[in-house]
């Protein structure tokens, strides 16, 4: 390596032997502060989180405490396709109460909701080391294009 450097943020650039001008990048990752209070910190959450998950295991159904943030994430989603429905509708629909939004807009989020059950059934909380586990995530989101297209 011959000749000039110029600083840049991530990386420097170099002229080699040739007159060409290299890039040469930073070490990654970069370098962090870890100070006391921050590793104090981390520490304290990961024995909440840890407390967290004990205390899940002990619940008959975790399902009771997860299950308004999937009807909430499902209204969102849908919401991404033009569905309208709200929150409030899917639920006093789900209860059995008459609803003035659009039947097809609240079977768009009831299909959103069948793929997250049909996800717990095979989830995988590892990466993927197989086609057949690939294929195992990918289902629900089948399951769910084919139901839609039903619709």
């Amino acid at each position: 390596m011959v000749g000039r450097t110029a600083r840049r943020p991530h990386g420097r650039q170099i002229r080699v032997a040739s007159g060409y001008t290299a890039y040469v990048p930073e070490p990654r990752p970069p370098p962090t502060g870890w100070d006391a209070s921050l590793v104090v910190r981390l520490s304290e959450a990961d024995r909440a989180i840890g407390r967290l998950a004990g205390e899940g295991r002990r619940l008959r159904n975790p399902h009771l405490l997860i299950r308004p943030f999937v009807r909430r994430e499902a209204v969102l989603s849908s919401r991404i396709e033009g569905t309208q429905a709200t929150l409030g509708e899917l639920l006093a629909a789900e209860a059995g109460a008459a609803v003035d939004r659009s039947p097809h807009d609240l079977r768009e989020v009831a299909n959103y909701l069948a793929v997250p059950k049909h996800g717990d059934v095979q989830s995988a909380e590892h990466t993927c080391r197989s086609p057949e586990e690939i294929r195992t995530l990918l289902l629900p989101l089948v399951q769910l294009r084919r139901v839609a297209r039903r619709g």
